[in-house]
């Protein structure tokens, strides 16, 4: 199985813990199919990509707009800026909102709640 396919099967299994208005940060493809019901917006720092709805690098404080989506999704998010993109996503989270990690199997650093081939999903409250 690929990494999108088992991605898009990971969300779908929590889809109903997710809400209706969600943002991805990384790779949209498997939201995208996952999840083609909700109101998603695409995170991304590259002005020219039709497929972005906020510009923003996602890092840091103030770097996302308070309390916007009911979940964001972190897609492969990179090992030195982890910490920075979690705060970022959190706050960018509603109130008992939830940021979902997708990562490869075994990633030591996020709580595995789901497991799909090589694939894991760990889902940590925003607030």
């Amino acid at each position: 199985m690929g990494v999108v396919a088992a991605d898009r099967r990971l969300l779908g299994s929590e889809r109903a813990a997710l809400g209706a208005d969600v943002a991805v940060l990384g790779e949209s493809i498997a939201v995208r199919q996952a999840l083609p019901d909700v109101r998603l917006d695409v995170i991304g720092n590259d002005p020219f990509d039709r497929s972005v709805t906020v510009l923003s690098d996602g890092v840091g404080p103030g770097s996302l707009p308070v309390g916007r989506w009911s979940s964001l999704v972190l897609v492969d998010p990179p090992a030195d800026q982890r910490s920075t993109l979690l705060d970022a996503a959190a706050t960018a989270c509603r109130v008992a909102g939830v940021v979902v990690i997708l990562t490869d199997r075994g990633d030591a650093e996020w709580p595995a709640d789901r497991i799909r081939g090589r694939r894991q999903l760990a889902k940590l409250p925003a607030s």
